[in-house]
């Protein structure tokens, strides 16, 4: 237990950085402006946290009204586990298989299910602060309006310290299988790569199935169905509840009063502990053999004559172009700067679009009736999700620093400054374009877009998305960090990405209120778009002078 507490400690430590940050602050006095910019970024998500309580007040009131209040709690539990799972793929493949204390702990005398026991209890911890603000509104909202008591409460807070349990252990173990079974000689992270995009998909794919087949109801008994609603107020749990089925035993924990109740309470309690159970014996038996595997470095080249190697040589690419192969092929073999630069570019898009096919056929015809009669404004509307999408991608503001301590080879290459930049700003939009294609073809799915809604989302989307990626990566020129021991570390655990991201989120107001007085103004949309490729281009224009000006200086000091 000793050396069970003392890596659970040391992981923390790694994780939050809590040792390089106490030192700073209270030792060398630097970094204190961090905790003030904590709170300020608390304080500006202070509204859109209200709306989100007040949307959690009308869905209660809603549910309320058909008699299905309790489908809250299966509706909470089941899509937060299904959010752990799917954003806990890449989380769990950083934690066991890419982060260097791997190296140190490995020789040491250490129990195996130490190690990940203690690296579980880390991630378990890490999604404590990204579900726990969103789900307990939920429970405190229903127990305040139920009238519910002690066992309620008791229940409720065993079943969250329990709640990303089963999620990441599937996550998990389909990590240590995936490195076990594709540890291959040759193109080893080339097939880790697929196959994890390939597991993300069939996660979404199968629960979206099991959802869509769970919310339809049968033609010609929609009144039968809606008089079985009002009389049995667990019917709708038992249908939200088929997407991840512990959601069921936890709601039925918590809202039946009878002795059921505790049945139901063990029961869930059990299943969890089982997971982890499996997930510390599996590991045991598989872990260290796909570490070991995943350590391995193979060529896989042949050997190249001397008259090859002459024609290598002759071949030039432009200075940014190589740029950005470099940076593209640091991104595609590193696993969380894949999640983070790529996957996400690729599965917000899908998981909003996914939402209205999961919620039936009026949704999907609601949308639709929408396009149709105001496209015009629907266009201007996809355009700020496509460039609200640039303002969340890492990519640019943290070009330099997911280099690490490599760095030092960019700041040796002969490449002018204007080169530099543009080969790293064409890395964050290709991917850009990625992600505006995927949204497309998803959203056709949905609706029939016009020829026009296309070209002028696409187009807008990268032209609008570049002052962004110049801010960004003039923010990584400005501050990089260099020093990580995890990869993650240089995408997830850094201030740039913030600071872009809130310079993002404020320019994304200003040209929405901008849109909104030229509506007023002008009431033209072929106007609008004049001026906006106007705006875009000049600020863009601007930035980039302003950075080539500043690049060389700084980027000879950075260390």
């Amino acid at each position: 237990m000793k050396e069970l507490m003392s890596l659970t400690k040391i992981h923390l430590n790694s994780t939050f950085g809590f040792s390089d940050m106490k030192y700073k602050m209270f030792k060398q006095k630097k970094d204190l402006w961090k905790p003030i910019l904590f709170i300020v970024l608390i304080g500006s998500l202070i509204p859109a946290y209200m709306l989100y309580l007040a949307l959690i007040d009308t869905m209660y009131l809603g549910l309320k009204m058909i008699n299905q209040t309790n489908s809250m709690i299966t509706l909470a539990f089941s899509a937060t586990s299904l959010m752990i799972l799917v954003f806990s793929i890449i989380q769990a493949m950083s934690v066991y298989y890419f982060s260097t204390d791997i190296n140190v702990l490995l020789p040491l005398p250490i129990k195996p299910k130490n190690i990940i026991l203690s690296k579980f209890i880390g991630m378990v911890i890490t999604q404590y602060l990204y579900v726990l603000p969103f789900i307990i509104p939920i429970l405190v909202t229903f127990a305040t309006n139920e009238g519910k008591g002690l066992v309620f409460i008791v229940y409720s807070i065993i079943f969250l310290i329990l709640l990303p349990i089963a999620p990441l252990s599937i996550s998990t173990i389909l990590i240590m299988l995936l490195m076990k079974t594709t540890n291959i000689k040759g193109k080893k992270d080339l097939i880790r790569t697929i196959s994890m995009f390939g597991l993300l998909a069939i996660i979404l794919v199968v629960q979206m199935f099991i959802s869509k087949g769970a919310n339809n109801i049968p033609v010609g008994e929609e009144q039968q169905y809606l008089a079985q609603m009002f009389q049995d107020n667990m019917n709708l749990v038992n249908m939200v509840g088929k997407a991840f089925p512990l959601s069921i035993i936890v709601t039925k924990a918590l809202v039946i009063k009878s002795v059921s109740s505790m049945i139901y309470f063990i029961v869930g309690v059990l299943i969890s502990l089982i997971f982890l159970w499996a997930t510390i014996i599996l590991g045991e038996k598989i872990y260290l053999a796909g570490i070991l595997g995943g350590q391995e470095r193979t060529s896989g080249a042949k050997k190249l004559s001397s008259s090859d190697l002459k024609d290598k040589l002759r071949k030039k690419s432009h200075p940014s172009i190589a740029v950005f192969m470099l940076d593209m092929k640091l991104i595609l073999r590193t696993p969380p700067y894949i999640l983070n630069c790529v996957a996400m570019v690729i599965l917000m898009p899908v998981i909003l679009i996914v939402m209205p096919i999961l919620s039936g056929d009026m949704a999907v015809e609601g949308i639709t009736k929408v396009y149709k009669e105001s496209y015009g404004i629907i266009n201007l509307v996809v355009i700020g999700f496509f460039i609200f999408i640039a303002a969340t991608n890492p990519t640019a503001s943290t070009t330099f620093s997911r280099e690490g301590k490599n760095f030092w080879i960019s700041r040796l290459a002969p490449v002018k400054p204007m080169d530099q930049i543009k080969g790293r700003i064409l890395t964050s939009s290709v991917l850009q374009v990625v992600g505006i294609l995927f949204s497309i073809i998803g959203m056709s799915f949905l609706i029939s877009l016009r020829v026009d809604t296309i070209f002028i989302s696409l187009f807008f989307g990268i032209l609008g998305s570049l002052p962004i990626f110049l801010v960004g990566l003039l923010i990584d020129l400005l501050r990089p960090v260099l020093k990580w021991d995890n990869p993650q570390k240089a995408v997830k655990q850094n201030m740039n990405v913030l600071f872009s991201m809130l310079i993002g989120i404020a320019y994304i107001v200003i040209l929405g209120l901008l849109v909104f007085f030229m509506w007023k103004i002008f009431n033209s949309f072929l106007l609008i778009y004049s001026i906006l490729t106007v705006i875009f281009t000049a600020v863009t224009i601007l930035l980039l002078f302003i950075i080539n000006n500043i690049f060389a200086e700084k980027f000879v000091d950075i260390e």
